[in-house]
């Protein structure tokens, strides 16, 4: 099951927090369309670029943002966990960037 305030990982093994409420409308930097589901990065990692950045290394930093088709759930919080612990607000951003 997938649902919002879920951790995940993206097809790339980047670690996200998923913070819509269902799966949105998102641009890649392609410019191609697509639905998954948004939110943000929490962990800092490195990726080795697809497409049109194919061979080159891309810092993802925390608070990147992150989308996934078919996120792999790692661990489900609750929302007032979320709220509580002061790390991001409900508006998609990390407080205190």
């Amino acid at each position: 099951m997938i649902k919002q305030y879920a951790i995940a990982k993206c097809s790339l093994g980047v670690l996200g927090i998923i913070t819509s409420s269902k799966m949105e409308e998102v641009t890649y930097s392609d410019g191609n369309k697509g639905v998954a589901w948004t939110g943000f990065v929490v962990e800092p990692t490195q990726i080795e670029g697809i497409k049109g950045n194919a061979g080159k290394i891309i810092d993802v930093k925390v608070g990147n943002l992150w989308c996934s088709k078919r996120p792999e759930v790692v661990k489900f919080l609750e929302k007032e966990d979320c709220e509580d612990n002061g790390v991001f607000s409900l508006d998609k951003t990390l407080k205190n960037m």
